[in-house]
């Protein structure tokens, strides 16, 4: 049934474009003439210039209706597959540029943080490919990115920010965009590009989230804790419990820094229920990473390796190979103390 559905919606994408109803409605048009003129209710007319002229449109209406139809079909086929098909391969170009920042000695907890808002950067860039006017430029800064060299991703992204027709709500996401890029490269870029993304969309629970993480990094901790606990606010708001599970684990991780173990175990079970009741995975594996960590910290090894599992058998089964490394590194180490 499912598959039906679908169907019938690829279908109805294509029946939408203007030419191909203009299409069905000149057939509909000339099919309805010529059953009228053949069944009489057309009163007959003298074989004259404009009857002949008729009896044209009605032997070409067909033809004309299908010629639109056609050109209708072909119009829709190539907005759809120029939309939707990137012409870079963007898991590729991730790929590379994370292998780039493993060789500059990034830590894999650092570039699986990164990863999934540089895959929209990215991904974003290979939209701009496909428009009809890209900005200047665009295929070379795809090419450097996936080198790690992001200067010319930048430019266009902060050009995008300054154009007069750019809604509030793309400028935001523009400056996003531009954090994900400079985030491993040039922390207070990374940190005003946020910053600059949560004042003009104040309700962007993945910016907010985002300029915490790096408050963390620049060990600001009451600005870190002010953005999770928006995060929260938001996720509260918005009643998207998913944001709200991602801010109390990373306000744990904050509380931990702090040194109060208690507070931070307390949102880290809070974090992992609410991901237990979505049956996210990942957000579980998170969790159980970090209580792993915590009772690392406490000196309770048993109960650490235990939690490290957990969380390795569920990224196992999410095939998430960086978070794989990162926790089977952890274990490895831990088994060293045992």
């Amino acid at each position: 049934m499912d598959g039906m559905l679908d169907s019938f919606k690829n279908i109805a994408k294509y029946l939408s474009h203007p030419l191909v109803l203009v299409g069905f409605v000149v057939l509909l048009f000339f099919k309805t003439l010529h059953i009228l003129i053949e069944s009489g209710i057309l009163p007959t007319i003298a074989q004259d210039d404009g009857f002949i002229i008729l009896l044209d449109l009605l032997r070409y209406g067909f033809i004309i209706g299908l010629v639109t139809i056609i050109a209708g079909f072909g119009l829709q086929f190539f907005k759809i597959h120029r939309t939707t098909q990137p012409i870079v391969d963007i898991d590729s170009i991730v790929e590379r540029y994370a292998n780039s920042q493993r060789a500059l000695g990034r830590k894999e907890s650092e570039l699986a943080d990164v990863r999934e808002q540089f895959r929209e950067a990215v991904s974003e860039l290979a939209k701009l490919q496909t428009d009809k006017t890209p900005p200047s430029g665009i295929d070379k800064a795809l090419e450097l990115i996936a080198k790690g060299e992001t200067g010319a991703a930048e430019v266009i992204f902060q050009e995008i920010t300054t154009r007069h027709e750019v809604s509030v709500k793309e400028a935001s996401a523009a400056y996003r965009h531009l954090g994900a890029i400079t985030y491993l490269s040039d922390t207070d870029k990374s940190l005003n590009a946020y910053r600059r993304a949560t004042e003009l969309d104040p309700n962007s629970a993945g910016a907010w989230n985002r300029l915490g993480h790096l408050f963390m990094r620049i060990g600001k901790l009451n600005e870190a804790e002010a953005a999770y606990l928006r995060v929260e606010a938001i996720g509260t708001e918005s009643k998207d419990l998913e944001w709200s599970a991602i801010a109390q684990g990373n306000l744990g991780i904050l509380y931990k820094t702090r040194g109060d173990l208690d507070q931070a175990e307390a949102m880290y079970r809070k974090s992992l229920e609410i991901e237990e009741a979505l049956g996210r995975k990942e957000g579980m594996a998170n969790q159980y990473g970090n209580l792993g960590n915590l009772y690392q910290i406490r000196g309770d090894l048993d109960q650490a390796e235990a939690m490290y599992r957990k969380s390795l058998s569920l990224f196992k089964s999410l095939g998430a190979k960086d978070k794989i490394e990162l926790v089977s590194g952890w274990i490895k180490a831990l088994t060293k103390e045992i």
